[in-house]
């Protein structure tokens, strides 16, 4: 059943600090500790028709607060449910093996990646995704003292990754700075451009290999590299990471896990900028509004590509061929040496973007 038009919305931001702080990073020096802090609290903020529980559901509230904490931890990888540290490296600081990672333990006050447990609840029907007003962000970005070169350590940020997982399933990984760019000299310093080009995400698997993320990751938002830029009206490129469907007169419920830690295969993963210090602030944002037709999906289930030409696309439908770049109907994308293309409907004010359909190109 089509859901109804847009009738609420709610807004939610997580805030912490995180940080980096002394030592050196664990991908390169595995004997020497380093060490995280997530700055004095945790605050999640909740608007209209949402309500948040860090509690298991014992207290609900517009805003909670948790204090914050330190942790021994090194750079880490992984898919987001699957969370690996490197136990032995070869002679070019690259991992031979691993062990599971380890979620921080406040008895012990170790651990290697964070892991926070939300309850929501709404009596408004909607779909939640991650705002394009979030960022994880150096928090002192003209702080000196770096002997490797002359840019903040706090740029670590570049490395940084939230997995959001709902049911055991991974519904969007975030690396928020893809235009953080650090490049090593042939003399032991290095370079950081705040704008620089972006990179090839990769992670470790469960046969600890690693791997880059592929098209259809990026086409159907399972990994997503920069803003999100959704507000209270558009998802645009967030996953959606939970709905909320309440009964009448009642609460709807939904359940969602946040892990967050420092990415080893990242490029930004470097001793370079191990001891830095990031600020995070997460939001979400609420929305309701109807899913594409049936009619619409019957277009969709008919679009084809044969002899490299697509066919069947019709006004309001876009296609891509990386996941990341849509070319918006009339126009196509370029399918030479190309083995799939995707295509979708595009998100309007009343309705969703539609499932992405992947096409194998013959």
């Amino acid at each position: 059943m089509a859901k109804k038009k847009k009738i609420a919305f709610s807004v939610l931001s997580l805030i912490l600090i995180m940080g980096l702080v002394g030592g050196v990073f664990a991908w390169f020096y595995l004997n020497e500790s380093t060490y995280v802090d997530f700055g004095s609290d945790i605050v999640c903020e909740a608007g209209k028709s949402l309500e948040i529980s860090a509690d298991g559901g014992r207290t609900w509230n517009a805003m909670i607060t948790q204090t914050g904490f330190s942790s021994e931890t090194q750079d880490i990888t992984g898919d987001g449910i699957n969370l690996y540290r490197p136990t032995k490296m070869d002679d070019n600081n690259l991992p031979l093996s691993y062990e599971q990672a380890v979620v921080y333990n406040k008895q012990t006050k170790k651990g290697d990646y964070v892991e926070l447990k939300l309850k929501f609840r709404s009596t408004s029907p909607m779909d939640v995704y991650l705002s394009g007003e979030s960022y994880i962000s150096p928090a002192n970005p003209t702080k000196e003292g770096n002997i490797f070169g002359a840019f903040s350590r706090d740029f670590i940020a570049g490395a940084t990754r939230v997995a959001f997982i709902e049911n055991g399933v991974t519904k969007m990984i975030w690396a928020p700075n893809p235009n953080y760019q650090l490049t090593a000299g042939n003399d032991g310093m290095f370079s950081f451009n705040e704008f620089g080009q972006p990179e090839v995400y990769r992670y470790t698997d469960s046969n600890y290999q690693v791997q880059p993320y592929s098209e259809e990751d990026y086409a159907n938002s399972r990994f997503v590299a920069g803003s999100t830029e959704a507000d209270t009206a558009y998802a645009k490129k967030s996953a959606r990471l939970f709905s909320i469907q309440p009964a009448t007169d009642d609460y709807g419920y939904a359940d969602l896990t946040l892990r967050i830690w420092f990415e080893g295969t990242d490029r930004e993963a470097s001793h370079a900028l191990a001891g830095g210090q990031v600020k995070v602030k997460l939001k979400f944002t609420g929305i309701d509004k109807s899913e594409i037709t049936a009619d619409q999906q019957q277009k969709l289930d008919r679009v084809t590509c044969s002899n490299g030409n697509l066919s069947g696309l019709t006004e309001g439908m876009s296609s891509s061929v990386d996941g990341i770049n849509w070319a918006i109907y009339p126009e196509t994308p370029n399918l030479s040496g190309r083995s799939k293309v995707f295509v979708r409907y595009d998100e309007t004010a009343s309705h969703f973007a539609s499932a992405v359909k992947t096409i194998n190109i013959s």
